[in-house]
């Protein structure tokens, strides 16, 4: 009869994933082509594994505190980075805040302006509602004007022209009574022509 025993790593079967270099399936592998009467005098050498093991695990301590400090080194050098970024995106933070302060008082003093040119703007307005009621009468009085002043230009020319034709008359006569001077002193006969 043969005795096959069924190889069991940590509570679970041994896979051909399993490598030799982890310490547990290499021990396990090792007890486990062994025959039951072998045990007996591998228990005696377990004294020295052990010894081995409690070495192992505490070169493994050692690694582990070893990795936990370089880690740790990182983690620091991270956070002193992480600060300084922080530091400098809080710094434009800041100046995006002035920045938007300063923009927040010229948007005030810009609507206060914005105000005051309403007020002086209805200001202006209800004194031109004041003057329309004059400005039409003046309107008025200004078309009146101007009509009489149509009505006396119409008129001083009318005399002008008037005045204009009397004195291109006399002038013409003038002009006919010198020309028959003219031809009577020219001709001598004493003829009057007329």
């Amino acid at each position: 009869m043969t005795w096959v025993p069924e190889v069991m790593v940590d509570d679970r079967p041994l896979t051909a994933g399993d490598s030799t270099a982890n310490l547990e399936v290499g021990a396990t592998l090792s007890t486990a082509i062994l025959l039951p009467k072998n045990l007996n005098c591998m228990a005696e050498l377990h004294k020295y594994e052990n010894f081995a093991l409690m070495m192992q695990h505490s070169v493994l301590a050692i690694q582990h505190a070893q990795s936990y400090v370089v880690k740790t080194k990182m983690t620091r050098k991270k956070l002193a980075r992480k600060t300084k970024e922080a530091a400098k995106l809080l710094s434009s933070l800041n100046n995006a805040e002035a920045n938007n302060r300063a923009l927040l008082d010229q948007a005030e003093v810009a609507k206060a302006a914005e105000n005051l040119a309403k007020e002086k703007a209805k200001l202006a307005e209800d004194k031109a509602e004041v003057t329309r009621p004059g400005l039409a009468a003046a309107k008025a009085k200004a078309a009146d004007l101007e009509a009489k002043l149509q009505e006396a230009l119409d008129s001083k020319e009318a005399e002008v022209n008037a005045a204009d034709e009397k004195t291109f008359e006399k002038g013409q006569a003038a002009v006919r009574d010198q020309y028959k001077q003219q031809v009577n002193l020219a001709c001598n006969r004493g003829y009057y022509l007329g």
